[in-house]
């Protein structure tokens, strides 16, 4: 499917369920991709948000269990709530800095996700954002993050290692609930600020902390 250009938002539920769509082709001119647009479109295996897109919206992709390539553009500043959820092939996911809301549960059950990167225009990492992602082995968090709130990391078992910013002030519950694999935090701050985090859990009481880590 291509969608012509001229089109700047493509509305509610326009795909949903179109289970035989694979290739997706979205125009320059497109701004918002409103709510379940391309949910459960089982088929689709890879998108490129274009460059004027700003918003992407609740479960806009969820269900798309084959899709395995995103490229979310410079100008995206809102990721809705379960937009990639269980998007089963997705591999590797770059949040760029444009992004100031990160929705829960937004790549929740995504169980070959192996990579993220987190650009420094999240705030905040709200509730079971990645949790139950099962093959998740590395993470990295903006520069400007204060909070990483409940059950974000929950049953991430293969999680090895996170990068923490000097700006977190707050790790809620269960963030790193069932984390296994979990040996080391990589903090950009002195053990000093990490010692004044508030911690809701004992989660990451054994794992290896490297204080002042250079990005």
């Amino acid at each position: 499917v291509s969608i012509p250009e001229g089109v700047t938002t493509i509305g509610e539920s326009a795909f949903y369920n179109c289970s035989a769509l694979a290739r997706l082709y979205l125009p320059d001119s497109l701004i918002n991709i409103e709510k379940e647009a391309f949910s459960c479109c089982s088929s689709l295996k890879s998108i490129d948000i274009p460059n004027n897109v700003t918003t992407i919206g609740e479960k806009s992709f969820f269900e798309c269990y084959l899709l395995e390539h995103v490229t979310i553009s410079q100008n995206v500043t809102l990721i809705s709530p379960r937009a990639f959820m269980r998007c089963n092939s997705l591999t590797n996911i770059e949040i760029p800095d444009s992004v100031t809301t990160l929705g829960s549960e937004a790549f929740r059950y995504c169980t070959s996700l192996k990579n993220v990167v987190i650009g420094n225009g999240v705030p905040d990492i709200k509730s079971y954002t990645f949790s139950n992602c099962l093959s998740l082995e590395t993470v990295s968090l903006g520069n400007n993050v204060t909070i990483i709130k409940t059950g974000v990391f929950e049953e991430c078992s293969s999680l090895k290692s996170i990068i923490i910013p000097s700006s977190l002030t707050a790790i809620l519950d269960d963030a790193f609930f069932m984390c296994k694999s979990l040996t080391d935090v990589y903090y950009t701050g002195t053990e000093e600020q990490w010692n004044a985090i508030e911690f809701n859990n004992n989660d990451l009481k054994n794992v290896n902390i490297v204080f002042n880590y250079k990005v």
